[in-house]
């Protein structure tokens, strides 16, 4: 992980204060519409301790529908991309 130089600021007064960067991911998937499969989703995200930071629902009539998921990890994604496509439900 790498850290952000640090930085004062009047919140905490001249004690410096660090802040970490942490990757940034996003996944736009389609899926069949039936119960569970935000569940399914955000528990292989839970699973893997990543923290889900945005997420986005379209649900267009006649076709399937896409759930875009933002979310902060440490480590590869690629794992994980390859867990949430295993989700029942999930065409792609």
């Amino acid at each position: 992980m790498d850290a952000v130089r640090p930085n004062s600021s009047p919140c905490h007064g001249s004690r410096p204060w660090y802040s970490f960067a942490v990757p940034t991911y996003a996944v736009l998937t389609t899926a069949s519409d039936q119960p569970g499969i935000l569940f399914g989703l955000s528990k292989v995200l839970a699973d893997r301790r990543a923290n889900i930071t945005h997420v986005d629902i379209a649900n267009p009539p006649g076709r399937d529908s896409e759930l875009y998921m933002e979310f902060v990890m440490d480590g590869d994604p690629a794992e994980t991309v390859e867990a949430l496509r295993l989700v029942a439900g999930v065409t792609s």
